[in-house]
């Protein structure tokens, strides 16, 4: 089993960048599905390494997709998890990058979270 995944983390590290470049453009395309199988498939794998990086930026494109997608809920569900871990790594970078989805999406969550958390904070931060 850890052979399989020393494997497969090669693979995914020497292709990583085109992965995330084929999701982005799958969501461009409006190819929800094939973006959600490729973006799940990426997310598995960083958890099961404890990628953080990885992480967060699968997170955050699955957060995107599910807004295009007009599924709020499922969105402020990855945004969450994305943002527990970026909150813990002290990630600016991978949610500014995304630019007005990723507004959208951080304004939706204050709006979903009234009560003031460490959460919060960092999402006011990150606006």
């Amino acid at each position: 089993m850890l052979g399989i995944l020393i494997c497969v983390s090669h693979t995914i590290k020497t292709r990583e960048y085109e992965f995330i470049v084929l999701s982005r453009v799958f969501i461009h395309k409006n190819r929800f599905s094939d973006a959600s199988l490729l973006l799940n498939r990426l997310l598995c794998l960083y958890e099961k390494l404890k990628i953080p990086r990885g992480i967060v930026e699968t997170t955050n494109l699955l957060a995107i997709l599910a807004y295009r997608r007009l599924n709020e809920e499922t969105a402020i569900n990855y945004l969450e998890k994305s943002l527990s871990v970026g909150m813990e790594e002290g990630y600016v970078r991978s949610y500014v990058d995304e630019l007005s989805p990723m507004v959208s999406l951080l304004e939706l969550y204050i709006e979903n979270h009234k009560k003031e958390d460490r959460i919060t904070a960092y999402v006011r931060k990150l606006l």
